[in-house]
């Protein structure tokens, strides 16, 4: 369970989020979630993520990563479809 990619990157990023509140870094929680989605994203966890039933962020991009094997399956309001990382600012 602790070599779960999902996990890894879940523990990543609550303790880079805790660390940017720790040192009192403005908008630390939106960065930690930018940051974390971007982890993931290029991890590719995805997929993983929703099925071990996190809510995620997918950014498409017309160069997507070419190890890219699964397409991302929509799941029930936890996954958030966006075009530009700006739109985040209206999420959060």
């Amino acid at each position: 369970m602790l070599n779960d990619p999902v996990v890894i990157v879940a523990f990543v990023g609550l303790l880079l989020t805790a660390l940017l509140m720790a040192w009192r870094v403005r908008g630390a929680l939106l960065i930690g979630i930018l940051a974390t989605t971007a982890i993931a994203w290029v991890a590719s966890i995805i997929n993983p993520a929703l099925r071990a039933g996190l809510n995620a962020v997918f950014i498409p991009h017309e160069h997507t990563w070419r190890l890219e094997k699964e397409e991302v399956v929509p799941a029930g309001g936890r996954l958030l479809i966006l075009q530009r990382f700006g739109e985040l600012r209206a999420h959060f």
